[in-house]
């Protein structure tokens, strides 16, 4: 499933408006008088809007792409939107940019969760020229009864949850680091939505792993759920490609003491 989503800057319309009238009245009062400027002229102002839209569209893409598996006939994916829409409404609540509509700079999101673990964890790379910016956060939602009977005795993970309380660390580290990673090869990445699974194999109780990745021009959801356990049954290259990039660049961030030791009381 492809979203595309259209952004219009009207301050910057409004000013082409301005400058064309502009434009048209300086032809108006010296097109007669001055006829050998009138090819400069003409150039002038063709060349002052160009350079006006090439830079609005520079940075204001006019189409965004979302990409998520399509969730015809698939229910995994139909688990992905859900998890999509999720992680969405926690990032609004940690303050974090959305990143549906727009991203200024190269980022991507970690997401870890276990089954039965009272919090859940993030990390955030923003590459902004020759840094990074890594941030953790752990993260605790707010602990909610359930109304059993307005459920169906079902259980219901993407509820509307608030959060807790949450505590980050954030570290600006060199590009450098990244070096050894093809950055690139994340965004070929494949969730597992994407693979061929027979719906016989599931598992419920363990962890989960996200990446979103996000650009001036596109954005990436993969999602995984217990993908070691999957992996022994199907054997399929795809999850081992997930997980390798997920643990490499997380782990750049715990070698970078950006994370934070969980005490218990």
């Amino acid at each position: 499933m492809k979203l595309y989503i259209s952004r219009m800057n009207k301050g910057t319309a409004i000013v082409q408006l301005l400058m064309l009238g502009l434009g048209l009245r300086l032809c108006k009062t010296f097109w007669l008088d001055y006829s050998p400027i009138k090819p400069f002229l003409l150039i002038a102002m063709l060349g002052f809007a160009s350079c006006h839209s090439n830079k609005d569209k520079t940075h204001y893409p006019n189409d965004f792409q979302v990409i998520i598996t399509d969730t015809t006939r698939n229910q995994s994916a139909k688990w992905d939107l859900e998890d999509f829409n999720y992680r969405s409404r926690l990032a609004k609540l940690l303050g974090l940019s959305s990143l549906k509509n727009y991203a200024d700079s190269l980022e991507i999101r970690l997401w870890h969760e276990y089954s039965y673990s009272n919090c859940l964890d993030l990390y955030t790379l923003k590459f902004i020229d020759t840094n990074c910016i890594v941030s953790y956060f752990r993260i605790y939602p707010k602990r909610e009864r359930r109304d059993i009977n307005n459920t169906n005795g079902h259980w219901l993970p993407y509820e509307e949850r608030t959060i807790d309380s949450s505590f980050s660390k954030t570290k600006t580290i060199s590009k450098r680091k990244f070096q050894s990673i093809n950055i690139d090869s994340v965004w070929l990445l494949k969730s597992q939505s994407d693979l061929n699974i027979a719906d016989s194999i599931g598992f419920t109780d363990c962890y989960s792993h996200i990446i979103e990745i996000a650009d001036r021009r596109h954005l990436k959801f993969m999602r995984y759920h217990c993908p070691s356990a999957y992996y022994e049954k199907v054997k399929l290259q795809p999850i081992l490609d997930f997980e390798y990039f997920y643990g490499l660049l997380a782990s750049l961030g715990r070698h970078n003491n950006v994370y934070l030791e969980e005490k218990f009381q």
